[in-house]
């Protein structure tokens, strides 16, 4: 009986000493991300890929390894705004109320003089809300958003020079 106690016990205690799980990981030594006239870059160096290349089928993008573009670069490449990163934008924009029920204004410091790109993405980057104004604007005022749930969302304001980027709330 003690044997078999024994042999219990060390089935039991090889099962949780050679359980450990190998998992795989992505290491980067090295990247940057920047716009160059206009155009939005972004790379790693020294990432490990899970597929090789980059292709294109009907406007889909399957880009090599696991580094994806961010939100605000698809914000930037929807737009068609060439941005213009020494010209620093005089514009300061600001979304209220924030959280909002059903209406929401973006306001503008000072009239836009340039046509400005708003963006609005959920949690989980799918577009919500896109589209171009043409200058000169001073103010967005979205009242309905009786469609859209509530939760937490992203807002980009692109006009020149540095994009504008925050979360609002719908509540």
């Amino acid at each position: 009986m003690k044997s078999v106690l024994i042999a219990f016990m060390m089935i039991g205690f090889s099962h949780f000493a050679f359980s450990q799980k190998v998992i795989s990981s992505s290491i980067g030594a090295g990247g940057a991300t920047t716009v160059v006239e206009g155009k939005y870059y972004s790379q790693i160096i020294g990432q490990q890929s899970a597929v090789t290349g980059t292709s294109s089928s009907g406007g889909v993008v399957v880009r090599q390894g696991f580094k994806q573009p961010s939100l605000l670069a698809r914000s930037i490449a929807a737009s068609g705004i060439k941005l213009n990163v020494q010209e620093e934008n005089p514009i300061i924009y600001t979304a209220f109320p924030n959280p909002f029920v059903d209406k929401l204004t973006i306001g503008f410091s000072v009239p836009s003089t340039k046509p400005t790109f708003v963006a609005i993405y959920d949690q989980l980057g799918s577009v919500i809300f896109q589209h171009t104004y043409e200058a000169p604007i001073k103010e967005i005022v979205f009242s309905d958003f009786s469609g859209i749930r509530v939760g937490k969302y992203v807002l980009h304001v692109i006009s020149s020079g540095k994009p504008f980027a925050t979360t609002i709330v719908k509540e």
